[in-house]
């Protein structure tokens, strides 16, 4: 196996679609949360994201403050998990070296955010996902029994 087939996105046909329509609802929820912010001042709060002029402006930031702030991030959290420990997995199976992999992933996701944060908007969230994930290593071997108790544990 040449080492450029470990750099070909997955085929269609390997995709767990029901994970990217998720995932894609996610983003779609930040973005929707997000937003009112990527053209407004710095220091303005989610209260005050949307320049209520009508009753319309009330009734849209209340749905969006009810029904998206603070519920997408977890979902695409989790994804971001479950999406790691696929690709660790799809790469052991191929007899490569996963751990290694999985960090140049994240060194890169890293660099994107560093990026993103110094050009184009200053609530990125690519470098603490980056930083964060290195944790995932650490939890890459672990049986599900244990992982069980640890998040009992944590909650």
């Amino acid at each position: 196996m040449k080492n450029n087939q470990l750099t070909t996105p997955t085929a269609p046909h390997e995709r767990i679609v029901l994970l990217d329509v998720i995932r894609g609802l996610a983003l779609f929820g930040i973005l929707l949360v997000n937003a009112p912010s990527l053209n407004s001042p710095i220091g303005m709060t989610e209260s005050d994201f949307a320049f209520k002029t009508n009753n319309w402006d009330y009734i849209v930031t209340n749905f969006i403050y009810l029904f998206a702030t603070d519920k997408f991030y977890p979902i695409f959290s989790l994804l971001f998990g479950l999406s790691a420990i696929l690709f660790m997995e799809n790469i052991a199976k191929r007899g490569h070296n996963p751990i290694r992999l999985f960090i140049r992933r994240l060194v890169i996701l890293f660099f994107l955010g560093m990026v993103q944060v110094i050009f184009i908007w200053w609530g990125d969230i690519l470098v603490v996902y980056a930083v964060l994930g290195l944790g995932l290593i650490l939890f890459y071997r672990v049986s599900a029994r244990l992982l069980l108790k640890i998040i009992t544990l944590f909650f």
